[in-house]
This record gives C-alpha cells, structure tokens and sequence, in this order.
C-alpha cells in the first residue's frame, strides 16, 4: 500500500465529483445516491459539480487538469471513456491516465422501435433496415440518372 493510501485526508475539504453531463440524467442521478454514502463511510464532505460539454469530455479534460490528492472524482462513462476519445482526435485528455475507483452502477443501454413497429426484434429491424436502405440506394441511383444533364457536344450550332 502507497504511503498516499495510508495517510488520512485532511478534513474540510469537500470531495469533488464531476459529472459529465448535465443534472437529471443517469450518471447524476447515480453520483447523487451514492455519494451520500461515502460520504458517511468517509466522514468527508461531497460536491456535486455537473460539467455537461463535448459529450462528456469537458469533465474529463477537468479530472485530467485536476490535481491528483484525490479530491477529484469523475463519474465515468462509456462515452467519457471510449466513444469520445475514439472520434475525437483532438481530445484534452487520456483516459488511460485514469483509475478506476469502483464501480457505482451497470446501466443497461437498449434500442427501441415504436410498439407498432413490424420490427419487433434486431434480427427484423435489421434485414428490413437493409432493404430499405437498398431501396433508397435504387431510388437515389434511378434519380440521378433521370436528372443528368444533358451532355455537351463540341460541334457548335451553325
């Protein structure tokens, strides 16, 4: 164990949790059950401090510039951690340099069709999903070749 770890953090100041989006959504709503919690294991306060941005990677940029004594946490999530370092190359932030601390939540993530909808699984959505696309792809073809203008000739009218 590091002498860090052994050492007890000074009271008084409070412990800050960074949420990648705005107040209302899931990894706020989670931040804000369990934080109470660790804060009586603790005995240290919490603050919640919601940094909405760049789908997630305003807080991550800020845990990134944070000092690391452990009084910055950062409510990860999947798009915090890997969607938005895989299409952003312009990232502030690794998110390699940080640690996982624990786990808060597993928050499943499903699609959803109409009640309606013909496509009542992913197999059915799917090959209607092609079709339609092949569909649009015919149309857009048969379109193009309907609207070309006409082509130019080099002989010139007398």
């Amino acid at each position: 164990m590091s002498v860090a770890a052994q050492t007890e953090w000074p009271k008084g100041q409070p412990i800050r949790v960074l949420i990648p989006f705005a107040p209302g959504g899931v990894p706020d709503i989670i931040s804000r059950i369990v934080t109470p919690k660790m804060s009586e294991g603790l005995g240290q306060g919490f603050v919640i401090d919601n940094k909405p941005g760049a789908g997630g990677g305003l807080a991550g940029q800020l845990l990134a510039q944070a000092p690391s004594d452990g009084y910055t946490l950062m409510t990860g999530t999947v798009s915090t951690l890997s969607i938005v370092p895989a299409i952003n190359p312009s990232l502030k932030y690794d998110p390699n340099a940080f640690a996982a601390i624990g786990l808060a939540a597993v928050v499943p993530m499903v699609a959803l069709v109409r009640a309606e909808s013909p496509a009542q699984d992913t197999q059915v959505w799917s090959s209607s999903s092609r079709r339609a696309r092949s569909s649009t792809t015919a149309r857009r073809a048969t379109a193009r070749s309907s609207n070309s203008p006409p082509s130019c000739s080099s002989s010139r009218p007398a």
